[in-house]
């Protein structure tokens, strides 16, 4: 399991409700958050089939109460990026209670859009983790017959 550029559940201290925030001010949050050069958000066409998705996300994180149950029985993985202004790498590492093997990463140099302007650096950290997932499914397939 991996959480990115995410707070851990239990973490999540929001003033504001981004979520119902008007599109401009929205916008403003989200360039903030990130390598706004990517232009997108300059693309009213694009914005406008986005926007509805992002103030989604928003809110379901807004508006998220946590539980705090017992750790998941698989392993975890926090990535964060170092210059990341909505989530400190304390913040991420917080993951850490919810699985029962738990690594971190910390990009150096990156932003919270750090999948979207460095995909080939994530798909190079999450590679390991689909190999082992493979050879786990693949030992626990070869145990049913």
């Amino acid at each position: 399991m991996v959480a990115a550029a995410a707070r851990a559940p239990h973490l999540t201290t929001l003033t504001e409700r981004y979520s119902e925030l008007s599109d401009a001010e929205f916008i403003r949050h989200l360039a903030k958050l990130g390598d706004a050069s990517t232009g997108w958000f300059d693309d009213a066409e694009l914005l406008s089939q986005v926007l509805p998705a992002l103030r989604a996300d928003f809110r379901m994180v807004d508006d998220y109460q946590p539980t705090i149950r017992a750790p998941l029985p698989v392993r975890g993985l926090a990535l964060c990026a170092e210059r990341d202004p909505a989530v400190s790498a304390e913040q991420s590492q917080g993951w850490e209670m919810y699985f029962t093997e738990f690594n971190q990463q910390v990009l150096p140099q990156r932003g919270h859009f750090f999948i979207d302007t460095n995909p080939e650096e994530v798909a190079a950290i999450l590679l390991p983790s689909l190999r082992h997932m493979r050879r786990c499914i693949g030992e626990s397939h070869a145990q049913i017959y």
